[in-house]
């Protein structure tokens, strides 16, 4: 036997196949066995390119998806000329205000009148303190 021969049986030993297959592949030629092995690539080789085709596939169908879905949002908030300068935060912020811009607003505003007066109170309690002011004891 061969130099090949024996790395071919090391490989199928190693890889445990059935002893049919086994049997069969070790009684082929050499050149038949250079053949099996060169199908076996080629069978590989097809399997990725048909892998790497679905890939590229999704990949244009997720691009028009989301091109489509800009598409859309464009319409929904008006589609200036203008809107091709704001930034990504900006739009997301057009959509979030044409959807609950009343709501958030109303909160917004009475969340910044409480905060500004809490923050007013808090700053001149320190200043009391820190100026030598006493708690007042009843």
């Amino acid at each position: 036997m061969s130099q090949t021969t024996d790395n071919l049986k090391d490989v199928l030993e190693s890889i445990k196949s059935d002893r049919d297959t086994r049997k069969v592949f070790l009684a082929m030629t050499e050149e038949d066995k250079w053949l099996a092995v060169l199908g076996m690539i080629a069978f590989n080789l097809n399997q990725q390119v048909t892998f790497q085709k679905e890939v590229r596939e999704r990949a244009d169908q997720r691009i028009r998806m989301e091109r489509e879905l800009g598409e859309k949002l464009h319409v929904s908030l008006g589609g200036g000329d203008d809107d091709d300068t704001l930034t990504t935060t900006q739009k997301v912020q057009a959509v979030i205000t044409a959807q609950y811009g009343g709501f958030i607003k109303y909160f917004l505003d009475i969340f910044k009148s409480i905060l500004t007066t809490v923050l007013t109170i808090v700053t001149i309690a320190l200043l009391y303190f820190i100026f030598g002011g006493k708690m007042p004891t009843p």
